[in-house]
């Protein structure tokens, strides 16, 4: 595997810009897992005075990757060339009682797939192509009220569509699957409102209407109360809705143009605590979560396929910390409990972590363990139960600056060299070591 980066900044007022590109590429860890990648970033900001700014960004990727299969299941020459450009501009402003922006975007891509075949199969007698594209505005104002007050408002807007075909290796011509665009809109706003001087409440609305499915009121509530002594009491409700992507219904190998939209409510009540000076800080949340709809992506014969999964129900707990032991030492951790009526794909029943952070002169040292247990790699069917993963990972990351213009590194992963899978029929990697070197002026 070989990491690359160069970045190059300029900053003088009033202008500050950064260039930059990537190469990377891997072997993979199993035999037809080859993956290369490279790419190129341009970022600008101009200053207009002192209340208002202008800049954009633009990217360009372009990647090249193969997919094995599963272990049970593999696959040969099931191959993709992936290129995909993004640009945006943005005009903002902030004064003393009134701020916000508007964002002008563009995001397009092509992509060429091999389908692969079976071992004991003949190769596919076409190849897939597809180009899809989206463009939109977001336009956001914050309004800062004199009765301790903070009023959002804004609007989204986007224009998304794509087409893809086959075409034919015999003779070249195109087998048309889909040509397709759609809009979505939406109004919001929010209202943060102080009462006395430790409670604030947060009261939205939204509404986001589809050209092919309609319309939805998206509510949230919520508050929170600061006690004298650094604590904080917070409780929300909200409702998540998101509608299926023209890539889920239409584009690849794993479409389904049968998806129907996503509906969620999250309940959730959470405390926290600063200790004086900032020494440790630790807090813990609840939460209850249900709906119905929700989009994943399940591996039949090594392939993908995207599906409603039904309904979820969901209630759970998380704590952490942060301690600062030491001007040099931090430790931190946490720990999550999920408990799932209906199963989530790549849902963890128990999920602990505990890191170490150690930084002695130019030299840093950063470790931790993660313990997942009850990990679904896939989920139920008629004809087999679902599959569940538990493993032990621990990394390190350390560096050491030799010079004011030379940073040398080194990165450890699953250093116990766990046998786990987050996808059914798709081993992680083992131990993995990485180790490079960063020069910068």
């Amino acid at each position: 595997t070989l990491q690359n980066d160069l970045r190059l900044e300029l900053g003088a007022s009033p202008l500050r810009a950064s260039l930059g590109g990537l190469y990377n590429r891997s072997d993979g860890h199993r035999p037809n897992m080859e993956f290369e990648q490279y790419g190129a970033n341009l970022n600008l900001a101009v200053d207009l005075g002192s209340h208002w700014r202008v800049g954009g960004q633009a990217e360009m990727i372009h990647f090249n990757s193969s997919n094995p299969g599963s272990i049970a299941s593999p696959l040969i020459d099931n191959d993709a060339e992936v290129t995909r450009l993004q640009a945006s501009v943005r005009l903002s402003h902030r004064h003393e009682e009134l701020s916000g922006g508007v964002t002008l975007f563009y995001n397009q891509g092509y992509h060429l797939i091999n389908d692969g075949h079976a071992v004991a199969e003949e190769p596919t007698d076409y190849r897939y192509h597809s180009r899809d594209r989206l463009w939109g505005l977001t336009l956001r104002e914050e309004l800062s009220l004199p009765t301790k007050s903070l009023l959002t408002m804004g609007v989204d807007l986007f224009r998304f569509g794509g087409r893809a075909w086959n075409r034919i290796l015999e003779d070249g011509h195109d087998e048309e699957l889909i040509d397709k665009e759609e809009w979505e809109g939406a109004l919001f706003t929010e209202l943060q409102q102080g009462v006395g001087r430790r409670l604030t409440l947060d009261v939205g609305l939204r509404y986001d209407h589809h050209s092919a499915v309609g319309g939805v009121w998206i509510p949230h509530f919520g508050f929170s109360i600061n006690t004298p002594r650094g604590g904080a009491l917070r409780a929300s409700v909200s409702k998540g809705f998101r509608f299926p992507t023209l890539r889920e219904r239409f584009l690849f190998r794993s479409a389904n143009p049968h998806l129907e939209p996503e509906e969620v409510v999250n309940y959730e009540v959470a405390w926290s605590q600063t200790t004086p000076r900032q020494r440790l800080r630790y807090g813990i949340n609840l939460f209850y979560l249900e709906g119905k709809n929700l989009i994943q992506t399940r591996w039949i014969e090594g392939r993908p396929h995207n599906e409603n999964s039904g309904r979820i129900e969901n209630w759970g707990v998380e704590g952490e910390f942060v301690w600062q032991v030491a001007k040099a030492l931090q430790l931190e951790g946490n720990y999550s409990y999920l408990h799932m009526r209906h199963p989530v794909l790549a849902s963890p029943e128990h999920k602990a972590h505990l890191g170490v952070r150690l930084e002695v002169g130019r030299w840093r040292l950063q470790a931790s363990g993660n313990y997942i247990h009850g990990l679904y790699t896939s989920l139920p069917t008629e004809s087999e139960p679902a599959q569940r993963s538990s493993y032990l990972d621990l990394g390190v990351n350390t560096s050491l600056r030799v010079a004011r213009w030379l940073t040398l590194w080194l990165r450890g992963e699953n250093l116990l060299d766990r046998t786990y899978e987050i996808n059914a029929g798709f081993p992680m990697p083992g131990i993995t070591l990485t180790g490079g070197v960063e020069i910068g002026f």
